[in-house]
């Protein structure tokens, strides 16, 4: 779903490109807000942001079909589904704190009923009581569902979980980004990585586009390097091997 809008986007203006019935499509991450306004004004479809992986259905937490919606929330958990945010020990957390995202659902109903052949690894996401254990990290405000990141992709400096699509989607909206790539930095002071992934290709300025703030004390980002690239997968990702020797922006003699 991740390619619905940047292939759409790249099209040539078709005069009867509105001329649709489509209500709503339903998207998950990653996308910024002017990017969304963008699409929904050209092709006359609003987005109905949503959640789900392999192991569950679409729409596991999702906005709902009618009434308040409040973007870029991924909206509250969906129908036959119960969603909690845990910590490592599989606690509950309070609202605002990030914690990893926990789906309750029926084993081979709403939910996969395991891995096949690998008992081992489905004991390790799946509980016998039907909670499943994403991978995936988020927090809840007022009941809505904020995704964060990809546990691969979540950023760990000094207790703080930064979110790699947040900064992605706040570095995106500066003039003359043309693409953002997550990569790992090692800090010998405060252990941990940061980077950038690739979001999409931007040609020329453009004005800083409407986004919610990064979670987390200011100045998290502390340094950022850029990195020769070349194009990326269809998805419009940038491949691990794909990146160059680092130039830090910030000390550019280094």
């Amino acid at each position: 779903m991740a390619m619905i809008v940047a292939t759409l986007m790249r099209q040539p203006v078709d005069p009867d490109e509105r001329n649709h019935q489509v209500r709503e499509i339903h998207y998950f991450l990653p996308l910024n807000a002017k990017e969304k306004e963008a699409f929904e004004e050209r092709y006359g479809v609003t987005l109905l942001n949503n959640y789900g992986s392999t192991e569950c259905l679409i729409g596991a937490i999702t906005d709902p079909p009618h009434g308040e919606r409040r973007w870029p929330s991924i909206g509250q958990a969906g129908p036959g589904y119960a969603v909690r945010i845990a910590d490592c020990q599989g606690t509950e957390l309070p609202e605002g704190q990030v914690g990893e995202i926990l789906l309750h659902g029926v084993p081979g109903v709403s939910l996969m009923a395991g891995y096949w052949n690998n008992p081992e690894a489905t004991a390790e996401v799946l509980s016998e009581d039907g909670w499943y254990r994403t991978h995936d990290f988020a927090y809840v405000e007022d009941g809505w569902v904020y995704f964060m990141d990809r546990r691969i992709d979540l950023i760990k400096r000094s207790g703080e979980s930064v979110s790699s699509a947040e900064v992605e989607c706040t570095i995106e909206s500066l003039d003359g980004v043309q693409e953002v790539a997550v990569i790992g930095v090692p800090d010998g002071v405060r252990p941990g990585r940061q980077g950038l992934r690739r979001r999409g290709t931007r040609r020329g300025p453009r004005p800083p586009g409407r986004h919610r703030p990064l979670r987390g004390t200011p100045g998290v980002l502390q340094s950022a390097q850029l990195r020769g690239v070349r194009r990326g997968t269809p998805a419009g990702k940038l491949r691990q091997s794909q990146q160059a020797t680092p130039r830090n922006l910030l000390n550019p003699s280094h």
